[in-house]
């Protein structure tokens, strides 16, 4: 027994061992496990992932990303923000970036925002909003792709190792293009031709605001050509596709030029044709090879339920020769010379105002990129005058809105053509381009109410022909009309007489009247105009309805001011009357911005030719004119 002592204490040790050895694994195991289990803020990268964009955007070789930006809850964009325009590249594997970022190091929960396509400016500082643009010539997958801006967000995000998944939204519009032929027409035939298709003269160019999920800011007019080849699907061409600004197709306008067998076909639509955002628009144009196109359907897909409409386009009427007698001036005082939807000249019927000349005149400026050369105006005829003096020389200073008049020695001008350098022609050149005309107006869409606004040209100045005629601010906010029963001197609204429009001091500070693009009138510029007349009110003066008196208005610059009268307070009450009707026109004249005014307004009287100030108060009711930017 002693013998086997020893060894049975030995046994009894290794055993202990065994199971000591054992236990210790185990609670290395399970300290492993907890660490791994266990989230230490700062120490975890942030991982995203975006399937649907990916599959959507990703081929070999591409170079396309998101951006990301990350804020500490309920942190917003316009304050501090965690992580700046993270560029996450779209690489085989997901989106990734080159250098790991981390959560915070506090337990804070955070909020993404991405957007694609990825801009190095991204969105600056303090703001909310970002600015935004489409590809002109979206032929090309790429180029197409990164015209479909996309937003995504995920919010109340705790540091997690797993990727966040972010889900992007459709921030613009898909437009689709089909040819429907007639049922007798071989469709492999029209395939087999090729269409051409152009969207003309649509917004490129916007601003988002990641607060609204909303789009302003509307600018740039470009051409637009589609993506996409032609296939045959159910007797009808498909395949043709464009990513555009959310906007509104205005009644008229030409939207899609449509080339067929060497023949263009102008697609004009009958009605305001909306194109929402995030949503996905259809145009069929149904094809008759003896009359062309009879017809265009609109519709909007099953993504939001939208416009319905039908066209019936003609052939598009476009020759080398343009003649002075094509523009009657009646509907706009400023005419676009197109060529392959792009502008090229711009002509205007337009007052000439210098040491040399004071008259009407019809004037071709060359344009390029849509943007005239201002030293290169030449007078094609002197209204109303047949001597050889036409042919002459019009050179602006934007500046000053001073002219450089250069007199001719030819005979009125009877026509022109555009040579491919864009030099402007009086005998037909080797290479002309095929021309087409289109009067210049300014298309106001707010909420269901459409005005449509002759412009006039006078100095370097564009001016709305007419007064504002709006009962919606651009937000698409209805007015308040002002009537006895609910009047009040601070509240904003406007006053009616007649069809007579007359805004409060309340409405015109909102800085919410004017048409998108164009401002109210201010001190600057008025003073301009009135240098450039030599304040002479009569040529601003329309032809109707003023008082008779030895003052006569020749309305020259085509202004038009119309003697509509105002609304001033009321002698002895606390209310606004009517009064001056055929007397007085009065324009409201803005401060430093938009949202101020200068000490007095613009007065032009039936008894005077000069163009005179008035002063205004919360009871008066004045007329609004409005300017181009950028046109002082």
């Amino acid at each position: 027994m002693r013998n086997h002592l020893p060894i049975i204490v030995s046994i009894w040790i290794l055993i202990g061992s065994v199971f000591c050895i054992w236990s210790c694994v185990n609670s290395i195991g399970e300290e492993e496990d907890e660490k791994t289990d266990t989230v230490i803020p700062g120490n975890i990268p942030i991982k995203i992932s975006a399937k649907t964009l990916h599959s959507q955007i990703y081929r070999k070789d591409c170079d396309d990303a998101i951006g990301l930006y990350v804020l500490i809850s309920p942190t917003t964009l316009d304050k501090e923000r965690y992580i700046e325009n993270r560029q996450f590249k779209c690489k085989a594997s997901g989106f990734v970036t080159e250098e790991e970022v981390y959560y915070p190091a506090e337990k804070n929960k955070c909020d993404f925002i991405s957007y694609y396509p990825y801009q190095q400016t991204g969105i600056t500082a303090g703001e909310q909003k970002i600015n935004i643009s489409i590809r002109t010539d979206q032929n090309s997958a790429t180029n197409y792709n990164r015209s479909d801006f996309m937003t995504a967000q995920a919010n109340n995000i705790s540091a997690v190792k797993k990727n966040i998944e972010l889900h992007h939204t459709h921030r613009l519009c898909q437009l689709t293009i089909r040819i429907k032929p007639t049922n007798e027409y071989d469709i492999n035939i029209l395939k087999k031709s090729n269409p051409v298709i152009r969207i003309n003269q649509v917004f490129t160019q916007a601003t988002y605001d990641f607060d609204k999920n909303e789009i302003s800011s509307l600018g740039q007019l470009q051409n637009v050509i589609p993506n996409g080849e032609w296939n045959i699907d159910n007797n009808t061409l498909t395949g043709k596709k464009s990513i555009l600004i959310p906007q509104t197709i205005p009644a008229g306008n030409e939207i899609l030029t449509l080339s067929i067998d060497s023949k263009k076909y102008e697609c004009r639509l009958k009605e305001n044709y909306e194109l929402e955002s995030g949503t996905a628009c259809e145009l069929t144009l149904r094809y008759d090879p003896v009359l062309g196109i009879n017809g265009i359907t609109a519709e909007i897909n099953d993504w939001k339920e939208g416009n319905k409409s039908e066209i019936t386009p003609t052939e598009k009427e476009e020759k080398t020769g343009i003649l002075i007698s094509d523009f009657d001036f009646e509907q706009s005082s400023v005419y676009s010379i197109i060529s392959e939807g792009k502008i090229v000249a711009e002509v205007c019927r337009e007052y000439l105002s210098s040491p040399e000349i004071q008259t009407q005149a019809v004037v071709i400026y060359p344009a390029k990129d849509g943007v005239n050369d201002w030293l290169k105006g030449i007078v094609l005829q002197i209204i109303n005058d047949d001597r050889k003096i036409h042919g002459g020389k019009a050179i602006w200073d934007k500046k000053t809105n001073t002219l450089n008049y250069v007199p001719g020695n030819l005979a009125p001008i009877l026509s022109f053509y555009i040579a491919s350098d864009l030099s402007i022609e009086f005998s037909k050149p080797a290479e002309p381009l095929l021309l087409s005309i289109r009067k210049k107006v300014l298309t106001d869409i707010r909420k269901d109410e459409t005005c449509i606004y002759p412009i006039v040209k006078i100095g370097t100045q564009y001016w709305m022909r007419e007064n504002l005629k709006t009962v919606f601010y651009n937000d698409n906010q209805k007015i308040t009309a002002k009537t006895t029963s609910n009047y009040s001197k601070s509240s904003a609204g406007y006053f009616k007489e007649k069809t007579y429009l007359f805004y409060n001091k309340a409405a015109v500070t909102s800085g919410k009247l004017a048409p998108k693009g164009w401002k109210i009138a201010d001190n600057k510029v008025w003073q301009l105009l009135k240098s450039y007349i030599k304040e002479d009110g009569s040529v601003l003066k329309g032809h109707k309805l003023w008082k008779k008196s030895e003052y006569t208005a020749s309305d020259l610059t085509e202004f038009n001011a119309i003697p509509t009268g105002i609304f001033t307070k009321e002698k002895g009450a606390d209310s606004s009357i009517y009064a001056f009707a055929g007397e007085y026109a009065i324009y409201w004249n803005m401060g430093n911005d938009q949202k101020t005014l200068a000490e007095k307004s613009i007065l032009l009287r039936y008894d005077s030719d000069q163009t005179a100030e008035a002063n205004h108060s919360d009871f008066c009711g004045y007329s609004v004119r409005c300017v181009l930017e950028n046109s002082e």
